[in-house]
Parts: C-alpha cells; structure tokens; sequence
C-alpha cells in the first residue's frame, strides 16, 4: 500500500470518528431534537402495544436503558423495574420495521391504524408491535433505530433519513391520493404521487 492509499484511509476513519462525536454531542444536547429523543426514550413513555395472540391493544410504559442495552415494557411505570415487566436485548433484536409488515399489525382488527405510526421489533421467534402518537413517533424511531443498530450492527435498521422519506410517502399515499386523482389502473407511483400533490395544492391557492 502506497503512502497516499495509507494517509486517505487513515482520514476517512478520522472523518469517521469525528461524525461519531458529533453525534454523540448531540445526544447530550437537552435543546436538540436529538437530546430530547433520548431524554423521552430513557425517561419512560406510554405506548400502544399491539398483541400478536389476541385482537387487543393495550397502552404499556416502555423505556430504554442505554448503558445496559436493554428495552423494557411493563404495564405501568411504577412496575417498569419489577419482575412484572419484560425485557428485550437490543443486540439480540433482528430488525426495525416502520409500517405495517407483521402479522399482527395486517389482522383485520388493526386495519384502521395508521401505518405511519406502527414500527415493530424483528425479534428471534416473533415480533414487538407498537403504535405511537404522530408526537412520538418521529423521535422514538430515531433512538430505537439508533440503539439497535449500535448494539447490533447486522441488524436491519433503515437511517432516520430513510424514515423520513418513508413516513412522507405514507402521508402523500393517504392525504393526496383520493379517488380524484388516482388512475385506472390502480395505485401511482411516489413520482406521480408528489406531481399529483403539488398539482392539488396548486388548486389550493
């Protein structure tokens, strides 16, 4: 390897590291969004979790425990550390999904729930399924994505970039795709569906 090969590859790591502490700074900002996503998450917040074994949903208090690598949910906050509540291991979790891709959340029951509020937990035998507040989404993704991913970086875990962009589709398809402006032929694509928006908020003006 040749000097030049060896001073590039010494500074991408260089860049690397510096992006890391960035981040991390951020994290501990209180006044950024993601100081308070972190702030929430390992506070403690009520959640919808959706049952896999029952057409039921109820609201449990679930929190991150960063240094141990753990989440846990129990049915109150005042049992979230007793042998009441559960608890799953962030490098042993398989997968963040946003949308509703599980079993559990496709069950006629749960038809009505917005897929843009629903991200389930890819587990070994089956899967965590919550649904969450348009107020809690957006941060509570960032930190589980973020977490599982530092704890296990094999696992699938899209970027918030990627979230975001997801979470925009979701909203263009259910707002601006009414019966007015669909095609014959079925759904359209993102590309149309943005055209199609920006066409239907043009007439709004």
């Amino acid at each position: 390897m040749c000097i030049r090969d060896r001073y590039m590859g010494l500074r991408q790591v260089h860049i690397r590291h510096q992006k890391t502490l960035a981040l991390e700074s951020r994290k501990e900002d209180p006044n950024s969004f993601f100081g308070r996503a972190y702030t929430l998450a390992t506070g403690g917040d009520y959640i919808i979790k959706v049952n896999l074994t029952s057409n039921s949903r109820g609201k449990k208090f679930l929190q991150l425990n960063r240094a141990d690598g753990v989440l846990r949910w129990a049915s109150s906050e005042d049992s979230i550390h007793s042998s009441k509540s559960r608890m799953y291991i962030l490098n042993e979790v398989k997968g963040i999904l946003y949308g509703k891709h599980t079993s559990t959340f496709k069950k006629d029951y749960n038809k009505k729930l917005e897929p843009w509020l629903c991200i389930s937990l890819e587990l070994h035998n089956r899967s965590l399924d919550l649904y969450f507040k348009e107020e809690q989404i957006n941060p509570w993704y960032y930190v589980l994505s973020s977490e599982i991913k530092r704890q296990n970086p094999r696992a699938f875990a899209p970027s918030f970039g990627k979230f975001l962009w997801r979470k925009l589709q979701f909203l263009l398809f259910q707002f601006y795709l009414g019966p007015q402006i669909k095609t014959k032929k079925g759904k359209l694509s993102f590309a149309k569906a943005v055209v199609a928006y920006k066409f239907a908020s043009a007439n709004d003006y």
